[in-house]
């Protein structure tokens, strides 16, 4: 599943190319730990003087999962602008999670494990840092490849994931079905696309 998309270049309020591509490697996961973490602890430490809440991924580290990359019931997504990455996603196929929306009940679906986007590219980091955020849309550009996911493996579009608190607002924008915290899982709130709201997605967000 590689391609190419469209995502926002902020400053310049245009269009910019880049590549989806799902042939990620252990070298994507050491540049994102070379290149976004310095951004994200930077931005960290100012927000941690001045009161704000801390992302509770600050301490993911994408190298520790190359194991997976060699698991066929696992995906891995990268987006890449202008040479550098941008974000990341592994989507999973053979996850025990099913679906928890009524009409949906107990099918299949695709799990979002984890999914990032570079900390140069999120409004709160490069606020506390001065700076003024690069792109926008690299999460819906790596949603998008989780349904095409899903309906390549006969799944109708259907993706379920645990939701981090700060980005809740986003899922449910992109018009993803909230369900109840989950206590087994850090009463993270559970999130899913039905084949009805996944399509409507893919129309809106072209």
């Amino acid at each position: 599943m590689n391609g190419k998309v469209t995502i926002r270049h902020r400053e310049s309020d245009s269009d910019a190319e880049a590549d989806i591509f799902d042939n990620v490697t252990l070298d994507d996961f050491q540049e994102s730990q070379a290149t976004w973490r310095p951004v994200l602890w930077g931005a960290c430490a100012i927000m941690k003087l001045t009161g704000q809440p801390l992302p509770l991924y600050k301490h993911w580290d994408w190298t520790t999962k190359a194991p997976a990359l060699t698991r066929l019931d696992v995906s891995f997504f990268g987006l890449k602008c202008e040479g550098r990455l941008q974000g990341l996603m592994k989507a999973d196929t053979g996850t025990l999670y099913r679906c928890r929306t009524e009409s949906q009940t107990g099918q299949e679906l695709v799990y979002v494990d984890y999914v990032e986007t570079a900390p140069w590219n999120l409004q709160t980091y490069m606020e506390a840092l001065g700076r003024k955020r690069l792109y926008s849309g690299v999460g819906v550009r790596l949603m998008q490849a989780a349904v095409e996911l899903s309906i390549d493996n006969e799944l109708k579009g259907r993706v379920g994931l645990h939701s981090l608190p700060d980005s809740e607002a986003f899922y449910h924008k992109i018009g993803m079905t909230p369900h109840e915290r989950d206590k087994n899982k850090q009463c993270l709130m559970w999130f899913e696309f039905t084949p009805e709201n996944a399509q409507s997605f893919l129309e809106n967000y072209k």
